[in-house]
């Protein structure tokens, strides 16, 4: 398979859920913000947990992109649409809870964080993105984002994310976004960046 066939962007199914939840556990298992918040030998089952839910709800809403070998996936929010609906939420909680009875109000804090930073209006929220250990380093997940952003072009629609990151915010610069407020989560500096449509950049 070819890089740019390995690159092409699909709708995920609800059989690439395992796959997609094992990228994103590993994708953030070293974030400043998420790494840290999910600490502890309980990470893998409370990276599922958390996870778990948002990738379904993506399905469901079928703003879940993945590579064609699902090597890389990008979880988008639409507008009009929610993160997770209350039952859902209040079950990925309950585990959360029952996972890190001692640190569980930690990781809710910054959730919480995430929410109150959340703009109103409607634009297009990259959630989370993450790439396979395996396939890193050749540029899969950021062609999966570019594909997407390319779309977003032709509807004239905003995108908003947040970078836990800072050595990711040049990537995402490189695709178009700048970079607006910032807030603190888990006591790490999180930065909001925002991009507007049609702003073409050479990759």
């Amino acid at each position: 398979m070819s890089q740019t066939d390995r690159a092409a962007a699909r709708p995920a199914t609800i059989s690439d859920r395992d796959r997609v939840v094992g990228i994103l556990s590993e994708a953030f298992a070293g974030d400043p913000v998420w790494g840290n918040a999910f600490g502890g030998p309980e990470r893998a089952a409370g990276f599922t947990a958390w996870f778990t839910p948002l990738v379904e709800q993506a399905t469901e809403d079928r703003s879940l992109w993945v590579t064609a070998d699902c090597e890389a996936a990008a979880l988008w929010i639409y507008p009009g649409e929610v993160e997770l609906t209350e039952p859902r939420e209040q079950a990925m909680r309950s585990e959360l809870t029952a996972l890190y009875p001692d640190r569980g109000r930690r990781i809710f804090e910054a959730f919480d964080a995430f929410e109150a930073a959340l703009p109103s209006g409607d634009f297009y929220y990259l959630s989370l993105l993450g790439t396979a250990d395996r396939a890193r380093g050749h540029g899969l997940g950021m062609a999966l984002l570019r594909q997407h952003l390319d779309w977003l072009d032709t509807q004239g629609a905003r995108a908003y994310l947040e970078s836990t990151n800072p050595v990711n915010l040049a990537r995402y610069a490189a695709v178009g976004f700048e970079a607006g407020a910032e807030f603190i989560a888990e006591g790490r500096t999180v930065t909001t960046m925002w991009r507007q449509p049609s702003r073409r950049t050479s990759h």
